[in-house]
Parts: structure tokens; C-alpha cells; sequence
């Protein structure tokens, strides 16, 4: 398993110069379950709170999507690696309505057992607005990662127990 401090970042633009802002959660379901949901970048409206839909621009490595929220918020954000074999995968902010610059994202699924697994969601970035302190920004990314990672347990463990 890697650590924060292993990850690599990787990077659109600007790598930010930031700590690591490191969300996970066990859940009770297999791995690639768990994959199948946060591993599709297309989809993550399916577990994102005010993610009101998703335009894909472009497909595989290197694709990129716009997001529109229901605040009147967006962001641009480009896949820069996929890797389905170890169930991980990195994007990066391209341009964002939201206060916030330089995002480099990281999310990867590991398997703790058959039927348990652990999402970890890695996020690094820097307020836009000065006003903005650095640690808001990172509360911000960690009660949004915290709520999506939540939605995407509860869509598992529904998932596991109909199929």
C-alpha cells in the first residue's frame, strides 16, 4: 500500500505545493465493486452531493469532462492515468468556477478482503481568493470527499446485496 507521502502526483499544469489531503472508508463489499463506481470518470455524479450531471469531451487517458453542480458551479477536469489493474486513478482541475486552483486528484480502491475493501481519495490544491486560507480550502475538500465517499459505501453495499 502506498502512503501519502508515496503517491505521485500527477500533473496537468502546476503540481500545487501543498500537504496531501488524504479521505478514505472501508467498506463492506469487494474491491472491484467498489471500483465499478468511483473507477468510472464519467459517472461520478452517481455519488457527488449537487452533481447535477456530467459532459464528457473526450475519452481514455487523457479525456476530459465538465461538471455542473447544482450551486451554478463547474469544473473542468482532465484523467491523467487510469490504471484498472490496480484500481487507482489520477485527474487534475483545468478550470473551475469554484475557489480553488492547481487540483490534483487521486483515488484508488484497495482490497482488504473478499468482501471488504477500502477507497482512498487523495486531494491537493490551493485557494484561489486570497481571502481564502489554506485550511479552509482543505476543510472543504475533506467534508466533500467525506460525503462522497459515504454516498459511494451506501451505493456498494446496495449494489452487493441485490445482485
Amino acid at each position: 500500500m502506498k502512503t501519502t507521502s508515496q503517491t505521485q502526483r500527477k500533473a496537468y499544469a502546476t503540481i500545487p505545493n501543498t500537504g496531501t489531503v488524504y479521505n478514505d472508508i472501508e467498506i463492506n463489499a469487494p474491491a472491484r465493486a467498489a471500483w465499478s463506481v468511483v473507477g468510472n470518470f464519467s459517472a461520478f455524479d452517481r455519488f457527488t452531493d449537487g452533481l447535477e450531471r456530467i459532459e464528457m469531451l473526450s475519452d481514455g487517458e487523457g479525456a476530459v469532462r465538465r461538471k455542473f453542480f447544482a450551486s451554478g458551479d463547474f469544473v473542468i477536469d482532465q484523467l491523467m492515468e487510469r490504471d484498472d489493474a490496480s484500481m487507482s486513478m489520477h485527474w487534475n482541475i483545468i478550470l473551475t468556477s469554484l475557489d480553488i486552483r492547481n487540483l490534483w486528484e487521486h483515488i484508488r480502491v484497495e482490497s482488504i478482503s473478499d468482501q471488504q475493501c477500502r477507497v482512498v481519495w487523495e486531494m491537493a490544491g490551493e485557494p484561489k481568493d486570497s481571502q481564502t486560507s489554506q485550511q479552509q480550502l482543505e476543510t472543504f475538500l475533506t467534508d466533500f470527499a467525506k460525503a462522497a465517499l459515504k454516498n459511494v459505501a451506501s451505493l456498494c453495499v446496495l449494489e452487493t446485496e441485490s445482485a
